[in-house]
């Protein structure tokens, strides 16, 4: 009776030594936040007008399948400073999933540092694409303000679109001064959860172009205000001239 009652017993000991054998270990690939020092992030904003079907792809793996549209950022959540990547040479693809496309393939190249952050901004029109990357100097407030910068990606058809000035209602002055079509500023500090107005001008001048009302941040975060859209477009269409806040930190 026992050997009877050995064997079994034994089959199962021995089939549980062969499921072990054979369980494969799966590591997970995606940084920590503690890991982050020894990556790069990045984010992307597209401020490409009619733009509707983006696609990532890093050396030459496709790496994001969903597309992206116009005035939309990836990674799509505010709290998500960017994807990770390696340091390294990478070669990033941004390019219309459609074969029939006539939007202009953006081929980027990066040298990845670790540790630091970058942002691309897709602009100008679908059939015209072009693309800006910059290196984000990111740097953490002591106290409880934040930082923010100004972008003008807007677009005109007839002539390039103006330069442009940013005031502020709460600090009665203008916070950021004759920013060139496709250009990008530095960040200033920024006072956190303080309800503010801000008015996008032609430089130099006094006419407001959008407004942005009720716009606060959050403390220690950097953020970007992207002028974007069709300059002579007004009003609240897929096309017409606006500003989004991205968050880079």
């Amino acid at each position: 009776m026992s050997s009877k009652r050995f064997v079994p017993f034994a089959s199962l000991v021995l089939a549980f030594g062969l499921l072990l054998s054979c369980t494969k270990e799966f590591k997970e690939n995606t940084p920590m936040l503690d890991e982050l020092s020894d990556s790069a992030t990045i984010k992307i904003f597209n401020a490409s007008v009619s733009s509707a079907r983006n696609q990532l792809i890093i050396n030459d793996i496709l790496t994001l399948r969903t597309v992206f549209t116009y005035n939309s950022t990836w990674p799509t959540s505010a709290a998500n400073t960017g994807f990770v990547v390696s340091p390294g040479q990478k070669s990033l693809v941004i390019k219309d999933s459609s074969a029939t496309s006539t939007q202009p393939v953006q081929n980027i190249a990066l040298t990845a540092e670790a540790g630091k952050s970058y942002s691309i901004f897709l602009y100008d029109t679908v059939t015209a694409m072009k693309n800006k990357l910059v290196v984000n100097d990111i740097v953490i407030p002591s106290d409880t303000t934040s930082r923010l910068r100004f972008a003008n990606f807007s677009f005109r058809r007839a002539t390039p679109a103006p330069a442009i000035d940013v005031y502020s209602f709460n600090r009665k002055q203008l916070i950021f001064t004759n920013v060139a079509l496709n250009d990008v500023t530095g960040y200033i500090s920024y006072p956190s959860l303080t309800s503010d107005t801000l008015a996008i001008l032609p430089a130099g001048a006094t006419d407001t172009l959008v407004k942005l009302n009720g716009y606060s941040t959050t403390p220690k975060r950097s953020y970007t205000l992207v002028f974007r859209g069709v300059y002579t477009v007004t009003g609240t269409g897929a096309t017409a001239r606006g500003v989004s806040s991205v968050t880079d930190y």
